[in-house]
């Protein structure tokens, strides 16, 4: 099944952005995902690949709360975004939540967006986002799709002043934006458009993705400027 996938997986690619799409040194945005209570509960990862205007996002969630040894909550996602010319043209996302398998397909499709999710179909318009906040280009829209129900969302976004983020032990400045979809969030973009830390409200409770050192192999000229 895994192989069968990957094989329609490139031939999707190839049916996207040509069969000689070559893209650059991946770009890898790794933050430690923290709790409140629990603490240190995992790893949020994007692995980002360009090539001219077209962009693959993979993004791998790992988070377990454990309690004396004992597992409460884990999550497992592996989500891929494909972007061409700054438009979503395809999405696809699994998540395992406690042993329950959910799955989210989504493809551009004229001046729409379809998603297939566990709760149903969903028409979303042409520049629906992911709640992947890769890119400052992220806050151009003002609609979200969940990457585990389907369902799309309006989003609310409003600047929240600039901040002083510390990754790694250096300093940073950033620009703070907070966004409100299907629960609130927070965003910190540092000067060259690279998001240094996230936050969102899970179940009541502020869990924050802070980025765990500063890519070495950022190019800045490919990075979307703020």
């Amino acid at each position: 099944m895994a192989r069968f996938a990957a094989v329609v997986l490139g031939l999707l690619f190839a049916a996207i952005y040509g069969p000689a799409a070559a893209f650059g040194t991946p770009l890898v945005y790794e933050y430690r995902v923290k709790h409140p209570t629990y603490g240190n509960i995992g790893t949020y990862t994007n692995i980002i690949e360009r090539s001219g205007d077209d962009v693959r996002v993979q993004t791998i969630v790992r988070i377990a709360v454990k309690v004396f040894g004992a597992t409460l909550y884990r999550e497992e996602a592996d989500r891929i975004e494909l972007w061409k010319d700054g438009r979503l043209v395809y999405f696809h996302g699994t998540t395992k939540k406690n042993g329950k398998h959910l799955e989210v397909t989504g493809e551009a499709r004229g001046d729409q967006f379809v998603i297939a999710g566990p709760e149903g179909t969903f028409l979303a318009p042409a520049d629906v986002q992911p709640p992947n906040p890769w890119s400052i280009d992220c806050l151009k829209s003002d609609s979200m799709m969940s990457s585990v129900s389907g369902k799309v969302y309006p989003a609310r976004i409003a600047p929240g002043g600039e901040e002083t983020v510390t990754i790694d032990g250096q300093p940073h400045r950033t620009r703070k934006f907070e966004v409100d979809t299907d629960r609130p969030h927070v965003i910190w973009f540092d000067e060259h458009g690279i998001p240094v830390m996230l936050q969102s409200i899970e179940r009541g409770d502020p869990v924050r993705l802070t980025l765990t050192s500063y890519p070495e192999n950022v190019n800045l000229a490919a990075v979307p400027q703020p």
